[in-house]
């Protein structure tokens, strides 16, 4: 037979084992809640991302069209000030 004392230790150990069995089970579920923050804000990230790579191909569009622009607008400008030093 157990004594009162041995009986005692034991359920203190048995109590600071659960304790730290608790304390485990809320850091994993600690660890699970900030794995799935983690992955909320990659997928925001990846899809402002992905917006800011569409901004930039309009805007490299643009500055394409706007170069187009620029040489066409160069050409009619010295075939004016060709015509005008001829005349």
């Amino acid at each position: 037979m157990q004594t009162t004392e041995q009986q005692k230790h034991i359920l203190r150990m048995l109590e600071k084992s659960l304790a730290r069995e608790l304390d485990l089970e809320k850091k994993l579920s600690d660890s699970r809640n900030s794995e799935e923050e983690s992955n909320l804000k990659l997928h925001s990230a990846e899809q402002e991302m992905f917006c800011m790579d569409e901004e930039v191909e309009d805007v490299l569009w643009r500055l394409f069209e706007a170069e187009n622009a620029v040489e066409i607008l160069m050409g009619i400008s010295k075939e004016i000030i060709g015509h005008l030093q001829i005349n």
